[in-house]
């Protein structure tokens, strides 16, 4: 057995004048709250007080393992994870189990917050998903994605993408729009990419990720500096270090998370990115049902001397048996 330690949450409350700073069921005040979190000041967190559980339930985060209410209590909540040390392994090890159990005594954190009776734990739950579309919104959306994501992007600021699709996916992507669309520029949206608004940057709105693009460095400029590679060796380091649509996302992201499907079964829970793809496939495929149907059957070809011969049958006299 192992000598460890799990997360000992500190609460620190003053009371004072209490204010309707927390609606459970706002989306707006939610990504407000998840924005706070940051990976400098909010990392290495059991489930149970993410990111975005912890927003749920009112807080943000104010300075390193630092959670302050917004509901009107002034609570602060200190939350360290210590870890001990394994000696089998030579490595630092957590109970994660342990340090959520008490994570729950220490602190409640919906306890702690002024909730409204009349919330529901629905809301709660399915304020972090992607939200329900019709197929011509989800159209909409990726091609309005497209469109910002190209006045940033170019072949020399991204010049490869990495992500899990397959190339029948691919292919199947680019039947549903213009075949002039940029294949990298709708990958990208269907994972939930955009433009940040004024800057050069990759951004999402379900996790508040942004992302710089990095220049491509062209190949003529790396044999001038005396690059000694193989020639089949540049696309390697391409494929390397290629923008990842799925790990630039902060892991609990409902675009690559599955967790936070609020829809579907336990068992069968999808990141939004393949709801996304699967409602668009759906919806073509029965499209190209309908058109298919649509069509006139198909009169079988045949030479003009055959018609003739066809007609100066029908026209000869039909012959008759004496007996």
């Amino acid at each position: 057995m192992s000598s460890q330690k799990s997360t000992l949450p500190t609460l620190t409350k003053s009371h004072g004048t209490r204010t309707p700073k927390f609606l459970p069921w706002s989306r707006e005040q939610f990504h407000s709250r998840l924005e706070t979190f940051r990976p400098s000041t909010w990392f290495d967190k059991p489930k149970l007080v993410n990111a975005v559980e912890c927003a749920k339930r009112g807080w943000i985060n104010k300075g390193e393992d630092r959670l302050e209410c917004c509901g009107g209590c002034s609570g602060v909540v200190i939350v360290k994870t210590e870890y001990g040390h394994d000696k089998s392994s030579e490595s630092p090890s957590m109970d994660t189990d342990s340090a959520e159990q008490e994570v729950t005594t220490e602190a409640s954190f919906t306890d702690e917050i002024d909730l409204d009776d009349d919330s529901d734990q629905d809301d709660e739950d399915s304020i972090y998903r992607l939200p329900t579309m019709s197929v011509s919104r989800a159209r909409a959306e990726i091609l309005e994605r497209v469109s910002r994501l190209g006045a940033i992007v170019d072949n020399h600021s991204l010049d490869s993408i990495r992500h899990p699709l397959s190339q029948s996916q691919v292919g199947s992507l680019e039947q549903m729009f213009d075949d002039a669309l940029d294949k990298r520029l709708l990958i990208l949206s269907l994972f939930g990419w955009d433009a940040a608004k004024g800057q050069s940057l990759l951004a999402c709105e379900a996790c508040h990720t942004q992302c710089a693009l990095i220049p491509h460095v062209d190949r003529a400029d790396s044999d001038l500096q005396g690059s000694s590679k193989e020639p089949d060796s540049f696309s390697d380091i391409e494929e390397e270090t290629g923008f990842n649509v799925e790990e630039a996302h902060k892991w609990y992201c409902y675009w690559v998370n599955p967790e936070y499907d609020a829809e579907s079964v336990s068992d069968h829970k999808r990141a939004g990115w393949r709801i996304l793809f699967e409602l668009l496939l759906s919806s073509s495929i029965v499209e190209r049902g309908v058109l298919h149907s649509q069509q006139p059957p198909e009169v079988p070809h045949s030479q003009p001397s055959e018609q003739l011969a066809r007609i100066r049958q029908m026209l000869r006299p039909a012959s008759r048996t004496v007996s």
